[in-house]
C-alpha cells in the first residue's frame, strides 16, 4: 500500500499539478459538432467514444453493431452513421453500407465521399458539374474545407484538404521544393486553429529550406517549430500520431526534424490527452516513454479499461498512471475521431461470384 501511494505521488509529478475547467463543453466537443447530435448525454458519449476506438483502432465492430442502431435514426449523428455503414460490411451487407455512404456523400461528409469513390461521387447530381469543371480532387478539397470550417472537431481535415490542392500533395513539384500558393494558405489556416499535421508540415518544409540557405526560412522554421510544439502540448488533434516522434525518446535518428518535449511539457501533454480522452495518443506516449523497458505489450491504458480495471494485470509503474488518467478524464470517455474507411476490398469480395457463394454459405452456418 505504501508503495502504491508513492507511485501515485510520482504519477502526479508525471501529469503535473494542473487544474482546468471540466465543463461538458470542454470535455465533450462532440456536443458542438456538426457530425453529432446535441441530444446525446455525457454517459452515452462516453460509451460511444470507446465503441468507435474499438472499431477504428482495433478492428472490432461488435460494439458499434450492437449500440449504434438506436442512434443512427437521428440524422444529426453523421459520424456514427458513417462508422455504422463501415461496420455492417463485416456482416457482408455491402449494398446497405453503400446506400448509407451515398446518403452521407450527398450530405457533404468528406470521409464518406472518399469511401464512395471518384466514379460514384462524380455521378451524383450534386457534384457532377463540379467534377467536370474542376476534377474530383478539388471536389474533395472543397468538401474537407467546408466541413472543417463549420466543424473543427477533426481539425486535421485541413491537412486532408491540403494534400488535395495539387497532384503533388500540396506542392508545386514531386520533390517538395515549393508549396503551392493554395496549399500554403490552407496549412497556415489550419495551423492557426490547432492542426498538428499542418504545422508540422510547415516546420519540415521551412527547415528543409533553411538547409538550402533560402532567405527567411530560418525564422519561419523557428516559428513553426514553436507552433507545432504548442499544438502537441495542447492535444488539439485526435490524430494518434500527434505526439513527439519516437526518436525523441530513443535518440535514434528516424525523421529529419523531430519536435521533442521536455519533461514538464510531457506532463502537460499527458494531462491534456487524459482530459480529452485521446486514448491512442496517450498509449503512444506510454509506449515511447518505455521503449527500452520490459513493459508488456498488453500493458496500456486500453488494456486496463478492457480488463474492467483489474489492477492485478498491470505493472507497478503504469497502474498509478492509468488511475490518475481516469481520474482526470472524469467520465468523459476514451476514443478517437477522423477515421477514413476503404470499402474497395469489400466491394471486390462482394462482386467475386466464387467468394460471394462462400460467404452466403458461411452466413447460413452462423
Amino acid at each position: 500500500m505504501k508503495f502504491i501511494s508513492i507511485m501515485i505521488f510520482i504519477s502526479s509529478l508525471i501529469f503535473g499539478n494542473l487544474c482546468l475547467a471540466n465543463t461538458d463543453e470542454n470535455r465533450l466537443p462532440e456536443l458542438n459538432s456538426a457530425a453529432w447530435s446535441s441530444k446525446l448525454t455525457p454517459k452515452e458519449l462516453s460509451q460511444i467514444r470507446f465503441d468507435i476506438y474499438l472499431f477504428t483502432s482495433k478492428g472490432v465492430p461488435d460494439s458499434i453493431l450492437k449500440d449504434f442502431p438506436k442512434y443512427i435514426e437521428d440524422k444529426d449523428n453523421i459520424e456514427m452513421r458513417y462508422l455504422y455503414a463501415l461496420s455492417i460490411l463485416y456482416q457482408y451487407k455491402f449494398p446497405s453500407a453503400l446506400k448509407m455512404i451515398k446518403e452521407l456523400s450527398i450530405e457533404g461528409y468528406p470521409y464518406a465521399m472518399e469511401s464512395y469513390g471518384e466514379e460514384r461521387v462524380c455521378d451524383l447530381d450534386k457534384y457532377k458539374n463540379a467534377c467536370d469543371e474542376n476534377g474530383y480532387r478539388n471536389v474533395l478539397k472543397k468538401a474537407y474545407l467546408d466541413w472543417v470550417r463549420k466543424d473543427p472537431l477533426v481539425i486535421n481535415m485541413y491537412y486532408s484538404a491540403f494534400v488535395k490542392t495539387s497532384k503533388f500533395r500540396g506542392y508545386k513539384d514531386n520533390y517538395g521544393n515549393e508549396l503551392s500558393i493554395e496549399g500554403e494558405k490552407i496549412l497556415k489556416e489550419g495551423t492557426s486553429l490547432g492542426c498538428y499535421r499542418c504545422s508540422y508540415e510547415l516546420y519540415n518544409f521551412y527547415k528543409s529550406q533553411e538547409e538550402k540557405k533560402i532567405t527567411g526560412a530560418k525564422s519561419n522554421a523557428e516559428y513553426y517549430y514553436k507552433s507545432t510544439k504548442n499544438i502537441i502540448i495542447e492535444a488539439k488533434s485526435w490524430y494518434a500520431g500527434s505526439v513527439p516522434n519516437l526518436e525523441c525518446f530513443t535518440h535514434e535518428s528516424r525523421r529529419n526534424y523531430p519536435v521533442c518535449l521536455n519533461d514538464k511539457e510531457q506532463k502537460t501533454l499527458m494531462y491534456n490527452l487524459a482530459k480529452k480522452g485521446n486514448i491512442g495518443a496517450f498509449d503512444a506516449m506510454i509506449l515511447y516513454k518505455n521503449w527500452n523497458s520490459d513493459l508488456s505489450n498488453d500493458d496500456r491504458l486500453y488494456d486496463y479499461i478492457r480488463s474492467d480495471y483489474d489492477d492485478s494485470q498491470f505493472s507497478k509503474y503504469t497502474l498509478p498512471l492509468y488511475k490518475k488518467a481516469i481520474e482526470i478524464n472524469d467520465g468523459a470517455g476514451w476514443g478517437s475521431h477522423g477515421y477514413l474507411g476503404d470499402i474497395s476490398s469489400w466491394e471486390k469480395l462482394y462482386n467475386d461470384t466464387h467468394e460471394q457463394s462462400f460467404w452466403k454459405k458461411l452466413k447460413k452456418l452462423l
